[in-house]
């Protein structure tokens, strides 16, 4: 009963964000992403994968997740029409799927949403590591997923973690030399 009650919420939060799927071509490159429309933003449900200075390859099993990019890269990467997401967008994204706020000192988590979030149907998160640039080395494909927001002040970007005791997505800090994911959006 438990489990039913989980599926009627998660497609009463599909229906009632109003989702439209569609794709849009990067004109720089000729990819092809998908997208889908949740509230006011259009959401590229593919990690982007434009080769810039910035941007590295994941060498392994890795290597569909797209690109990872340094902050820097990450800024001004998305095509046009799109921008990186800030803080409050993919805060209202996980405040309007349900996600339960937990502000900690160390930054704010939203449980109850990962799956949904990870749903091919929706943005289809990835666990797909990410760049040390201070020890010039990927780590955690397949257990960690990260994504840049844009915030001027500092080097942040969204997490999460594969594991049978964690259902959260979060906040964290990079650095310069980090190489996170991104996905870009489009404000209606």
């Amino acid at each position: 009963m438990k489990y039913l009650t989980y599926l009627i919420t998660i497609l009463t939060s599909l229906n009632s964000l109003g989702q439209v799927n569609g794709t849009i071509v990067d004109e720089r490159d000729s990819t092809t992403y998908g997208t889908v429309t949740i509230d006011s933003l259009v959401w590229m449900t593919e990690n982007l994968n434009f080769e810039t200075t910035g941007a590295f390859q994941h060498p392994d099993s890795c290597n569909t997740c797209g690109l990872l990019y340094t902050y820097s890269a990450a800024k001004d990467v998305c095509p046009y029409g799109f921008r990186m997401p800030s803080e409050s967008d993919w805060s209202e994204l996980f405040t309007s799927l349900g996600g339960q706020v937990e502000v900690e000192e160390y930054g704010t988590y939203y449980h109850g949403i990962i799956n949904l979030l990870q749903s091919e149907k929706l943005l289809d998160l990835r666990y797909c590591g990410n760049y040390d640039g201070d020890e010039n080395d990927f780590k955690y494909c397949g257990t960690y997923g990260a994504y840049w927001y844009l915030n001027y002040n500092e080097f942040k970007g969204i997490h999460f973690e594969k594991s049978q005791y964690q259902d959260w997505i979060g906040t964290v800090m990079g650095d310069q030399y980090s190489g996170l994911s991104v996905r870009c959006v489009k404000d209606l």
